[in-house]
């Protein structure tokens, strides 16, 4: 059986000091976070997912942390993930094995890029 997946990314500037929430299908319990620094020199007015690019990444030299809180199906409370910062000096993905609903990223003192692409991968085996 060849299992669904789902996929969803959303792109910030980095100055974003309330970034929207990364809306996820909540029907896959299995979810990978990958957080992509990258480096727009003329960002349109509306940033998509379309923005994350070879072309734009930036793979070395940037700084700062995400951290990530959550909302599960049929709530609107966000709640902590157990070691969910990414350091994007040594970045790393996060493997989540939890429903969830909205994903809510915190930026802190990022640099060396100037927007964030924030993918999650859910699959339901």
């Amino acid at each position: 059986m060849t299992p669904e997946v789902f996929s969803s990314t959303k792109v910030y500037a980095i100055n974003e000091s309330t970034p929207l929430p990364v809306v996820v299908d909540h029907r896959f319990r299995y979810n990978t976070i990958t957080v992509q620094p990258l480096n727009i020199v003329s960002p349109p007015a509306v940033l998509t997912k379309e923005l994350l690019t070879e072309d734009n990444a930036v793979n070395t030299g940037t700084t700062g942390t995400i951290t990530f809180t959550a909302a599960p199906p049929a709530s609107y409370i966000e709640y902590a993930i157990p070691d969910s910062t990414v350091d994007l000096s040594a970045p790393a993905f996060l493997n989540l094995s939890i429903p969830i609903w909205k994903l809510y990223p915190t930026f802190n003192s990022l640099s060396g890029c100037t927007h964030l692409a924030i993918t999650v991968t859910g699959f339901i085996s």
